[in-house]
């Protein structure tokens, strides 16, 4: 807009541009899986043509957090989290829009070697102290080919020292 005005002094021009704030839009963010002690950073995406204010607010019962990004390592527990994206000028909001997503927390593999792994001969050891009914074991020995157990917590007698090794696999979780 162009705005002259003029009297017996003289004229001016002034112009002045109107800018338009476009309506806003929000990347959807997945539900997102994690397991437990593990964290994700989560970055919102939110898009206003000419927007001069863009603010965001990440939310779940109990806690809140503001910014573009959400580090996960602050949810210990499966929950519903919101996100809410605002945008406008200075002087007014011109949209709100606001995207769901849950988040699941896996327990981590229960598994706990003794150590040391020591014994005397004709003893046994019990070989992960920390077992769990969510994890799937996987156990076996590059020493004895013929040893193989599924069992979350295997006792063993062996009559020579001997390496064991173990896969623990809980959903959701990478496998240990």
């Amino acid at each position: 807009y162009v705005l002259v005005a003029t009297n017996h002094c003289g004229s001016i021009q002034e112009q002045i541009t109107v800018t338009i704030v476009g309506d806003g839009s929000l990347d959807a963010i997945q539900d997102q899986a994690l397991c437990q002690g593990d964290a994700l950073v989560l970055t919102a995406v939110g898009n206003a043509d000419n927007a001069s204010l863009e603010t965001y607010e990440w939310s779940w019962p109990g806690n809140s957090v503001s910014g573009p990004s959400l580090n996960t390592d602050q949810i210990t527990e499966n929950t519903q989290v919101t996100l809410t994206y605002t945008y406008g000028t200075q002087s007014e909001v011109c949209g709100v829009l606001t995207e769901d997503f849950v988040v699941t927390v896996s327990p981590a593999p229960g598994l706990l070697l003794p150590d040391p792994a020591e014994i005397c001969f004709g003893d046994s050891i019990t070989l992960n102290l920390n077992p769990d009914g969510n994890t799937t074991y996987n156990w076996s020995s590059p020493d004895d080919p013929t040893f193989s157990s599924i069992d979350s917590a295997p006792q063993v007698s062996p009559n020579q020292s001997i390496t064991y090794s173990v896969t623990a696999e809980t959903p959701g979780c990478p496998i240990v």
